[in-house]
């Protein structure tokens, strides 16, 4: 049987650039059901290889939803704002006779009497931070409990606050970890700062050696795939200048860059090929004879 460890925390660096400011965070939290899958090492966007969700090349791939509560502005908000993945993982060609988006997301209805429909991701809204199991890890949690955490929708919260980060949550729930630690990424961090920085804003304070784990360090090559850092990716949260050296800094992200759109479409492939046109696939994905 395969033993949960505790979730790790995973700051989401803010997006001002002075220090009484930067004092006014956010957590989001990635979370795992096996070992940590990134050591430090020097090695645009990244995915945890084992988490990524199985699918043929030939089909969609179809993800259900469902929420475990919410008001229905919070609910309607996320729908919107996920659909920029589905546009995302469209390949651009057209066809006849099926759709063109890869990755589709299916909501479903919870039903509160019972343990409702099953499905792959369940949300849940509420006070504090935001978090999200890595891709398919989201499927070994009981059906009862919330793979994904929203912290901050409401009626009082920006638009772009609301629409990063349910994309950036979701970049998640596809595999995508957080981008200051992907492999190649090599930001001039000002360590002494950064450390007194962690000290100073996180109750409890953190030590050297936890924020050695959660900011320095990056995923192996091994473990992931990954392009070029990707400073402008939805899940690089935005870095002040004072923890950098020589100025370097990092914006507020609330798109989708255009590195995280070919991406998808290179880890999420669709190559359809359906009955009267050139070769034909049966429901299972296998090739056989067009009629």
């Amino acid at each position: 049987m395969k033993t949960l460890i505790l979730p790790l925390v995973l700051l989401a660096m803010i997006s001002c650039t002075d220090k009484k400011s930067a004092d006014k965070q956010r957590l989001c939290t990635e979370l795992y059901t096996d070992d940590h899958p990134f050591m430090p090492m020097d090695i645009k966007a990244a995915v945890v290889k084992k988490s990524l969700w199985p699918h043929s090349v030939n089909f969609p791939l179809r993800i259900t939803v469902k929420f475990l509560n919410g008001t229905d502005f919070q609910k309607n908000k996320v729908r919107e704002y996920v659909k920029l993945w589905t546009q995302a993982s469209a390949d651009g060609v057209e066809y006849k006779f099926h759709e063109k988006k890869k990755i589709n997301f299916r909501f479903i209805p919870y039903d509160v009497t019972t343990s409702g429909n099953n499905a792959d991701i369940r949300i849940s809204f509420g006070n504090g931070g935001s978090s999200s199991y890595i891709g398919i890890d989201c499927k070994t949690i009981p059906q009862d409990q919330p793979t994904m955490f929203f912290g901050w929708i409401n009626e009082s919260e920006p638009e772009e606050s609301i629409k990063q980060v349910v994309l950036h949550e979701f970049g998640h729930a596809l595999g995508f970890i957080h981008e200051h630690q992907n492999p190649t990424a090599n930001i001039p961090w000002n360590k002494p700062e950064v450390y007194d920085y962690y000290r100073r804003t996180q109750n409890p304070p953190w030590s050297k050696e936890k924020v050695d784990r959660n900011v320095f360090e990056r995923y192996s090559t091994s473990s992931t795939n990954y392009t070029a850092y990707d400073s402008l990716s939805i899940m690089h949260y935005a870095i002040p200048s004072f923890l950098t050296n020589g100025g370097y800094s990092t914006p507020w992200n609330s798109d989708l860059s255009p590195t995280d759109i070919s991406f998808v479409k290179q880890i999420y492939p669709y190559h359809p090929c359906y009955v009267n046109e050139s070769c034909c696939y049966d429901k299972n994905g296998k090739k056989i004879l067009c009629n």
